[in-house]
């Protein structure tokens, strides 16, 4: 009998053992901007089964967003799978004739299908261009629904199609007279429903996407005046009247994308509320937006893009195969290699531009991937916030420094006051001068102010001066915290990437967004044809491009869109392709820990400061916690009076028939509607946003040689999205724990027996 309770014993022991250790990779999670934790959300409701996801306003229009928004995003819509099921492309292939019962629906698959880069003349059997134009008669690709004529339009212009002249008219025809668009295609019907002619958000921001994208913009200013008649105190929109609503608000920021909006700036903000941060702000914990009743597929497939910045139709770069694992798990090795190179004896990393810039920037990219900072450390040595607190007095020599260390005891929750015995921001305090932290040091001031934001304390107006004012007549920032300074040497200057980052971090955690457009326009001139960027001129380094993709997240920026990819090549698609088979990046002489705890933050789609969001001593051995969610701070903006819409002629009144619903209509929030169109009226949800965040460097960096790039990270099946170590499902990983538990409790029972035997 007790041989029996020693083999059960061992038989469960052995069983917990091989659960908690994986037979494969542990499903890493990394990713924390907000269009990364949509798109996981919706990988935990596809069909493992068919490949759909559950059925919105119509069966297949959430899994033809989730394939869109994926797209967006800069992963590869065809690899959209549950396990070894079909991929969401697979599924929409299979149902393409069902799919295309009237103008919008085959419109929308047409973006779908345009978006996964196939064929549209043969998909799933069905020659979708050739489809659309069955339902084309009078200028209606679909009679009288405004947002299925700028489906049809949208699919065309995204197969690479010419756009009949009529069909164009038909919309800027139905342009109310108070400058928006209602469901039905007639301006101002008498006969039609009240419901049905009332200007609504989602086809006034459909009507202007088909619009802009065959290139009239010629409506755009009495649309947009309309439209800011119809945001709202928490800088969302409704469909019509109230309360702000996550879809309705995502729509109205893709047509602020198409008609060349600043989403950051001050058009659109309410006393600092902006649509983005609204949208932003009411993502569920899951990932999920809100509804009619609860989170939703549906809801959150129709965000994606909004949240993303991305306008119909998505055209955007990414390569095979390349789904949101690819990116985690190239994050999850340059960690591992970190970890590998972190000293047993004193939990430092080895020295980068400065004896402890590497540490810290472990600790920052760990947490941010959901590790405690506080539990890294090799072997049984002291972890590498023992060594950043052993040594923070020699580790706050400077602005820049102080600011960095701060970013570090932020990221692990510690007392930035009593941080190694140093109260870090007086320290940071004894520094200021003058509006300078660091004197002519780009970077160390904009370091500086995110210390200080990530410590919660204000930051003095003429700090921010100070950068602002550094920007060069090109857009960009030099190392010299002045601009154009004709004493100074040559390579200090001039605009560089990594300070012109850096700057752009720190105004964005001020919420000053009012010089983005000028800086985002020079780093465009700086990227390199394989989607890199260089400290200054060529060729493409690893640290620099991580710094400038998480400017782009902190601008609002999305780095997979077709604007970020030269020759098709996205500085994400960089970064996967010049990891090294250690899982480390390349810097000056070759593989090193500096450069590769700079990439981190870049993998990770973050940018500084990242707060604490992980369960406490998780370790890089162990499944992450929970990520943060970020936010992007709103300019603030003076207060301006309300624009009164232009008044423009009404179009002659046209009898209609009953409006044909298709797409994913909403309801409004005062009467109900039997049937709208594409995309619409969740009720909002009410989840607080968190905090922003950015990145790292301070000591100069002249121009860096890159080393020869490793091999491409191979690309990796998607997450099941069910969660649990190696991808088990956590009720089946719970019971197989206690189960071993209890086995445990049996062995020790039976070796007991036996020694008293």
């Amino acid at each position: 009998m007790r041989k029996h309770l020693y083999a059960a014993g061992a038989i469960l022991a052995a069983i917990l053992v091989f659960v908690v250790s994986g037979s494969g990779p542990m499903p890493v999670r990394a990713q924390n901007d907000p269009g990364s934790r949509a798109l996981r959300y919706l990988a935990s409701q596809q069909s493992a089964t068919t490949g759909a996801e559950p059925a919105g306003f119509s069966p297949y229009d959430t899994s033809e967003l989730y394939a869109i928004g994926a797209a967006a995003a800069g992963y590869d819509p065809n690899a959209l799978r549950n396990g070894a099921g079909p991929s969401v492309i697979d599924y929409l292939k299979s149902n393409a004739g069902a799919a295309t019962a009237d103008g919008g629906n085959t419109g929308r698959l047409l973006l779908a299908a345009v978006a996964a880069g196939q064929d549209v003349t043969s998909f799933g059997g069905v020659n979708l261009v050739t489809r659309l134009n069955t339902f084309y008669a009078g200028g209606f690709y679909q009679a009288n629904s405004a947002q299925g004529q700028a489906l049809a339009i949208l699919g065309l212009k995204a197969a690479g199609q010419p756009v009949p002249q009529p069909a164009i008219d038909v919309v800027k025809k139905a342009q109310d007279a108070d400058g928006g668009w209602d469901y039905l295609l007639v301006a101002n019907d008498p006969s039609a429903a009240t419901n049905f002619d009332t200007s609504d958000t989602n086809s006034t921001a459909f009507a202007l996407m088909a619009l802009a994208a065959v290139g009239d913009h010629s409506l755009d200013a009495r649309a947009l005046a309309w439209l800011r008649t119809q945001q709202q105190a928490d800088g969302g929109f409704a469909y019509q009247g109230s309360p702000s609503d996550p879809d309705s608000t995502a729509l109205v920021l893709q047509a602020l994308v198409a008609t060349g909006q600043n989403l950051a700036g001050c058009a659109f903000n309410q006393s600092g509320r902006t649509p983005l941060a609204y949208l932003v702000s009411t993502q569920d914990a899951s990932g999920g937006y809100l509804g009619y009743s609860g989170v939703d597929p549906g809801t959150t497939a129709m965000a994606v893009a909004g949240v993303l910045g991305q306008a119909f139709p998505v055209i955007s770069a990414y390569g095979p195969n390349q789904v949101m694992a690819t990116e985690q798990r190239a994050d999850q090795r340059a960690l591992q290699y970190l970890a590998s190179q972190q000293s047993a004896t004193t939990g430092a990393g080895p020295a980068g531009f400065s004896p402890y810039d590497t540490s810290e920037l472990y600790a920052i990219g760990a947490a941010a991937a959901g590790y405690d900072p506080n539990a890294l450390r090799n072997g049984a040595g002291p972890s590498v916030i023992d060594y950043l607190k052993s040594n923070a007095g020699a580790a706050t020599a400077d602005g820049g420094n102080t600011g960095r260390l701060l970013l570090a005891a932020v990221a692990a929750g510690q007392d930035v006051t009593s941080f190694g015995g140093v109260n870090l921001v007086t320290r940071l305090n004894t520094f200021y001068a003058g509006g300078f932290y660091q004197a002519n040091s780009a970077q160390g001031q904009a370091l500086a102010i995110l210390g200080l934001k990530a410590a919660g304390q204000p930051v003095p107006q003429p700090a921010i001066d100070v950068v602002k004012k550094a920007q060069d007549a090109d857009g960009g920032w030099d190392y010299l915290l002045v601009a154009n300074d004709p004493s100074a040497a040559t390579n200090f200057d001039t605009s560089d990437t990594n300070s012109t980052a850096f700057a752009l971090m720190a105004l964005a955690a001020v919420g000053d967004h009012s010089l983005d457009a000028r800086a985002l326009a020079w780093l465009r001139t700086q990227q390199q044809a394989d989607g890199g960027f260089a400290y200054q001129g060529s060729p493409s380094d690893p640290d620099s491009t991580a710094l400038v993709l998480q400017a782009l997240i902190a601008t609002a920026q999305d780095p997979g869109s077709a604007t970020w990819a030269p020759a098709g090549n996205s500085s994400v698609m960089y970064l996967l392709a010049t990891q090294d088979a250690s899982g480390g990046y390349a810097g000056y002489s070759g593989v090193d820990p500096g450069t590769t705890a700079m990439a981190a933050a870049g993998l990770e789609r973050v940018y500084f400061p990242v707060f604490p969001a992980y369960v406490a001593g998780t370790a890089l051995t162990a499944t992450p916690g929970p990520v943060a969610a970020d936010r992007l701070p709103a300019q603030l903006c003076p207060a301006a009076p309300t624009p009164t819409p232009a008044p423009a002629a009404t179009a002659t009144p046209t009898p209609s028939a009953t409006p044909v619903p298709v797409l994913t209509a909403t309801p409004t929030a005062s009467a109900p509607e039997a049937a709208a169109s594409a995309a619409e009226q969740p009720s909002p949800s009410a989840t607080p946003a968190p905090t922003p965040t950015a990145s790292p460097e301070a000591t100069p960096a002249p121009v860096q040689a890159t080393a020869e790039p490793g091999p491409t990270v191979q690309p990796s099946a998607g997450s099941n999205g069910k969660g649990g170590a190696g991808g088990i499902p956590p009720s089946l990983l719970y019971a197989l724990v206690a189960a071993a538990a209890l086995g445990a409790v049996v062995l020790v029972g039976g070796i007991v027996l036996y020694l008293r035997r």
